[in-house]
């Protein structure tokens, strides 16, 4: 069976030998709308973490406008352009446009050259949250008397890409003991010649201590919340008494979290941009490039609400603060 280390492998060496491919403009169906495009740029940009500078890509409008907010029902009309001196392209998460335009190189179509652009022209035919690889498609779950705030999550770190792929071959990042000891479903060891006899219980190492979960094999210098970590996090106004809709995006490279809403009851609506059966919690689970709209109630009293992501199998966290309005 494929090893999640061996997928993750696989999955990284595909995605560098695919920025290979030579670029050419996405197919455009003409612009029938006649509606102007709505004009993205990739780019790099400057932020500070832990205190030093740092340099993210990032895919902003030319004014700065972070994402795109739309409708249902109308066409997604974007004219790309790639600011960057490499060759790059975008994958619109969770839409669904023709293939030529899914925006996978080598796959859907080449990458876009530095300095290159590619048009975009399909229907949205559903709502919801979704990202470029933010998207924010409008339907009738959006209601006028809420707040929206979006969190974009990721993982960060100060080595470069091509050291930490590296690593992860090796095998360096992993765990004491992750790879010790038997599975859940693996037939423990008995009357091992030499050994005291007895059994292994499943998840045990040889010592006789809990193995560690191969949850995380990069060790990461920071994990931030619109840039930001939580040493300096954003600090978002709200209404006290007011309901707010939390678009939760997990652009992270190999990092999965448990959101955490503390005292807030937290009403989860839509997974990936689809809309669920709802689900009351304060404390909701999120993978790698997963999606999660939650509605909350903000209690009427003035005060400050963390929302926390805490990193899978550790107690690294991020997140933004909530601040009711008169709360200190």
């Amino acid at each position: 069976m494929l090893s999640r280390r061996a997928f993750l492998l696989s999955t990284l060496a595909a995605s560098t030998a695919s920025t290979l491919a030579r670029a050419q403009p996405a197919p455009t169906s003409g612009g029938a709308s006649g509606a102007p495009p709505t004009v993205l740029r990739i780019a790099r940009r400057g932020i500070e973490v832990n205190g030093k500078p740092a340099s993210v890509l990032g895919i902003r409008q030319p004014d700065g406008t972070f994402g795109i907010t739309t409708q249902v029902d109308k066409r997604f009309r974007v004219h790309l352009e790639n600011t960057l001196n490499e060759p790059s392209l975008i994958h619109w998460h969770g839409l669904t446009p023709p293939w030529q335009q899914d925006g996978v190189p080598g796959v859907s179509g080449p990458p876009i050259p530095p300095g290159g652009s590619a048009d975009y022209d399909f229907l949205l035919r559903f709502g919801g949250t979704f990202w470029m690889h933010s998207l924010i498609i409008r339907d009738q779950r959006d209601r006028p008397d809420q707040q929206e705030v979006i969190v974009m999550l990721a993982d960060f770190s100060f080595t470069p890409p091509d050291q930490i792929f590296a690593e992860v071959k090796k095998g360096g990042s992993m765990p004491p003991g992750a790879m010790t000891g038997t599975s859940s479903s693996a037939p423990a060891p008995a009357n091992v010649k030499g050994k005291a006899e007895g059994t292994m219980a499943p998840g045990m190492t040889m010592g006789g201590t809990a193995a560690k979960p191969d949850l995380n094999d990069v060790k990461y210098d920071a994990f931030l919340a619109n840039d930001r970590t939580l040493g300096d996090p954003e600090v978002v106004k709200v209404e006290p008494g007011g309901r707010v809709l939390l678009r939760i995006i997990n652009s992270s490279s190999m990092s999965a979290f448990h959101v955490d809403l503390g005292p807030l009851d937290g009403e989860l609506i839509a997974v990936d941009g689809f809309r669920i059966a709802p689900v009351v919690a304060r404390r909701f689970p999120i993978a790698v490039a997963q999606r999660l709209d939650i509605r909350l109630a903000i209690p009427r009293a003035p005060a400050a609400y963390p929302v926390l992501a805490v990193l899978e199998g550790e107690s690294r966290q991020t997140g933004v603060i909530l601040q009711a309005r008169g709360a200190p």
